[in-house]
């Protein structure tokens, strides 16, 4: 009976891990990407800025956890932040931008402007779009046209 008792324990733990690897590196990817993907399908758009970069401690060193940014709809200011994951599911450039700008004490991206997109009726979900920064004039306009476009490329391909 004790054997049973056992086997029974590790398997139970063996499943468990299964399903985490499972979750962490095939489920929660493809979680985000459709939420990614729903959001630029369907958003609103701003222009956000960069406030600040979050970090956590680990073991051996400091990462960066996420970028925070704020963004306005109508005089209202609103809040949000982007992790690594959603950040790759983006695009690869903002991927990489976020990436690149990890170093703890580096506040070189702080205040840049982004094209933001958001839920409308909930802007809590929203995605700072780091492969569009806004830099110039005209900026914002020509990323909304793009994005605009995609949509009606997408829209039309299904």
């Amino acid at each position: 009976m004790k054997r049973i008792f056992i086997i029974l324990i590790a398997l139970l733990t063996l499943s468990l891990v299964i399903l985490f690897f499972w979750w962490a590196f095939i489920g929660q990817p493809q979680y985000i990407r459709k939420e990614v993907d729903d959001l630029l399908k369907n958003g609103q758009f701003s222009i956000g800025s960069v406030t600040e970069k979050n970090y956590h401690t680990i073991k051996g060193g400091t990462m960066l956890s996420s970028i925070g940014y704020h963004f306005y709809i109508n005089d209202i200011k609103h809040k949000g932040a982007i992790s690594h994951p959603v950040a790759k599911q983006i695009s690869e450039k903002a991927g990489q931008y976020y990436y690149d700008n990890r170093l703890f004490g580096d506040n070189t991206i702080k205040e840049q402007r982004f094209l933001v997109v958001y839920e409308e009726n909930d802007p809590k979900n929203s995605l700072l779009l780091l492969d569009r920064p806004i830099e110039k004039e005209g900026d914002f306009e020509q990323y909304v046209k793009e994005m605009e476009q995609i949509r009606k490329d997408t829209d039309s391909a299904n």
